[in-house]
This record gives structure tokens, C-alpha cells and sequence, in this order.
């Protein structure tokens, strides 16, 4: 049984409806655009994959026998694959442009991007495995897709997004563009690091001892600017508020009396 049939089939499947699509693979306009380091190690690595695929591709023969749960994996794919249901809930909002425009598939990858950070994350890794820790972890997010309904989730943000972002009259290649960097925005948020004080009373001698200590935080955190160690920005305050108010983390936000406005 040759397990890459998994991940092979579907591209085979559209390769058939789309001429460009080992270009669109391989091309530095296509999914390559869309990443945000490309240079980095696991972004290599990511690229190495494309490049497989696309040779797959155009050499299907050296597949080997085919799984018996492939038929299941391709309809999970199709319902619950971060990057189909992007696809499928922004072309909902640009029905004029076809559903294999290279702007269009670009957007998708730049949200499908946003979800393999988000799903690569040693947080959200434990959380999906739970219970199940010897179970392929893609089919576990495939299983938190289905589970969560990720489509009708894309579909209601991206119609919140549209008005939010002022991009309902915009041409419809900027409009799906503009969306889809601020979900993946809202999907890539980094961790920080944050310092916090615990307060431990001395009744013998009626004082108080504080010691800090500090913590990365990805679900909770406080409504500013993001740093890390150096002190560099990883974030911006704007970039803050529009991942609190989207379904994605952080889920509790800490902040003074700055955030009554525009916040939910």
C-alpha cells in the first residue's frame, strides 16, 4: 500500500481540469509567492514537498498500490482540507473569478499557509492528539475540520471580512488578495513573551515577596504590541485586535480600559 497515494490522488484528480497546475507548484508566482519565510528550514522542506508532488504528477506510474481507506480520505479532504474550503469560501465572495484563477488558488494557499502554521504548533499538536496519540496527526486536523464544520467557520469570517475591510466593491482578484492575508494573519500569530508577577505574602514578617517570572502565551494575551527576547515587534496592536475578533486563538484577551472600543 503506498500511503502517498493520499495526498497524490487529489492533485492527479485536478490536474486533469487544470493545465497550469505543475506550474503553479513549482512557479515563483504560485504557492512559493505566498509564503511568508521562504527561506527558512521548514519552509525548504515544505517546498520539497511541492516539488514531489508535482513530479508525482507528471510520473503517476510510480505509485504504488492503492490504500483501501482512499476513498474516505479524499471526501474528508474535500469537506474538511483548510485549503479547499478557503477556496470554496472565497470564490463564494468573487463568484466572478474562476475557480482555477492563479488569484484566486493564490489566496487559498496564503490562508492554507495560515492553517499549517496554526496546526504546527506544539500547542495546538497536544490538543488535537488528546487521546488518540497514535493516529496520523493529518487525519486528526482532518477530524477537527470535519467536527468543527471549518467550512461554514471560513465562510462566516470571510463575510465578516468583506464589510470589515471595506472590500465589497473592490475589483474581485484584490478583494479575495486582501481576505486572505488577513485571515492568515489572524492564523499566524506568533507567541509572545510576557512577564508576570507572583505576589506571595510573609505573614512572619508582614511583608510581601514578588517574584517575576515570565511565560509564552499563544491562547491568552495582553492587548498590545508582541515582542520577542530582542525586542523585536512580532505583531502590532492592530494585528492583535483582528485575531481576537477572528474564530482563531488567542481566545482571552488582557488589556486595560484602551480596549472598550472595538473589541468582542
Amino acid at each position: 500500500m503506498d500511503q502517498s497515494w493520499y495526498w497524490a490522488a487529489s492533485l492527479l484528480l485536478e490536474g486533469t481540469q487544470v493545465d497550469s497546475l505543475q506550474g503553479w507548484l513549482l512557479g515563483d508566482d504560485g504557492w512559493r509567492s505566498v509564503m511568508s519565510d521562504p527561506g527558512t528550514d521548514p519552509a525548504k522542506g515544505f517546498i520539497e514537498h511541492l516539488v514531489e508532488a508535482a513530479t508525482r504528477m507528471m510520473n503517476p506510474d510510480s505509485l504504488g498500490s492503492l490504500p483501501r481507506t482512499l476513498a474516505k480520505i479524499l471526501t474528508d479532504l474535500a469537506l474538511a482540507g483548510p485549503g479547499t474550503c478557503a477556496l470554496r469560501a472565497l470564490h463564494r465572495i468573487a463568484p466572478e473569478i474562476d475557480l482555477h484563477d492563479r488569484s484566486l488558488m493564490n489566496a487559498a494557499a496564503k490562508v492554507a499557509e495560515g492553517f499549517r502554521t496554526l496546526f504546527n504548533v506544539p500547542e495546538t499538536i497536544a490538543l488535537l492528539r488528546g487521546a488518540a496519540p497514535s493516529t496520523r496527526y493529518w487525519e486528526l486536523v482532518l477530524r477537527h475540520g470535519l467536527e468543527g464544520n471549518i467550512q461554514a467557520l471560513l465562510d462566516e469570517q470571510v463575510h465578516m471580512l468583506l464589510e470589515s475591510l471595506g472590500v465589497v466593491d473592490a475589483p474581485a482578484a484584490e478583494r479575495v488578495t486582501q481576505i486572505a492575508e488577513a485571515l492568515a494573519d489572524s492564523l499566524s500569530l506568533r507567541s509572545a513573551r510576557i512577564w508576570l508577577d507572583e505576589v506571595r505574602p510573609r505573614p512572619r514578617t508582614g511583608t510581601l515577596e514578588i517574584k517575576r517570572f515570565d511565560s509564552r502565551c499563544r491562547f491568552a494575551l495582553r492587548f498590545g504590541d508582541l515582542k520577542d527576547d530582542q525586542g523585536k515587534t512580532l505583531a502590532r496592536i492592530g494585528t492583535v485586535r483582528q485575531a481576537f475578533n477572528s474564530p482563531f486563538r488567542p481566545f482571552v484577551l488582557a488589556t486595560t480600559s484602551i480596549g472598550q472600543e472595538g473589541l468582542d
